[in-house]
């Protein structure tokens, strides 16, 4: 059999030599070939990680922007216009809140009024079982047990708002007077003049009439719910 010889070194060496060459193109020679940097360094390389976002983007630049401007903003504080403007809104803000609320309080108290008016028909109606004739008296030994009084002809409602009374005739903010029949009465509650009720001038007085067995509300528009 034919032996092969061993290639000379030499040509090995040569060989090795080309392909060497063919490795380290440069880029300028192959520009498409971009170099590879690795993301974390190397111990032993030595290598430092690109910096990210190292040039600074426009939404960057606009945050920036909108942030010294509010920071200047906040420095120069508020100017005399600015303050007066919003005190004026304040002032629009409360004499529109302020009388509806208080209207609103108001209203709510005379179910103060109602609701005693209301517990002494009641009363006035067990009275009239047992009696010929309705009773103007609030009194716990001759009257309707309403106070704690033996004998009285008036009466506190529950909230202190208003003072009530019974009678034949009813009129604005007096007292009734009269005495009830066997068929009619009439039952005003007037706001306390002490109270801060009395400032509810068209509905300072609420009257409740009985007359043979029908009921009529008086000012109608103070006893809407």
């Amino acid at each position: 059999m034919a032996r092969y010889s061993r290639p000379p070194e030499s040509c090995s060496a040569q060989k090795n030599q080309h392909l060497v060459e063919l490795l380290t193109v440069s880029n300028n020679k192959l520009p498409f070939i971009a170099k590879i940097r690795p993301l974390f360094p190397h111990k032993k390389s030595g290598l430092v990680p690109r910096k990210q976002n190292s040039v600074p983007s426009k939404h960057n630049n606009k945050s920036n922007l909108i942030g010294n401007t509010m920071l200047s903003y906040r420095s120069r504080g508020f100017t005399l216009i600015e303050l007066l403007i919003v005190i004026a809104i304040i002032g629009i803000l409360a004499a529109i809140a302020v009388p509806s609320y208080s209207e609103y309080i108001k209203k709510s108290r005379r179910t103060d009024a109602t609701v005693t008016i209301s517990k002494i028909q009641q009363a006035q109606e067990k009275w009239r079982a047992n009696n010929a004739l309705y009773t103007n008296n609030f009194g716990s030994t001759n009257g309707l047990a309403l106070v704690s009084d033996a004998n009285s002809l008036n009466m506190t409602s529950e909230n202190t708002y208003y003072k009530l009374t019974i009678g034949t005739t009813c009129a604005a903010n007096t007292d009734a007077t009269g005495t009830p029949t066997g068929t009619n009465y009439c039952i005003n509650a007037v706001a306390d003049s002490t109270k801060q009720q009395n400032s509810d001038t068209n509905c300072k007085t609420l009257t409740m009439t009985i007359s043979n067995g029908n009921t009529t509300a008086t000012p109608t528009s103070c006893w809407s719910k």
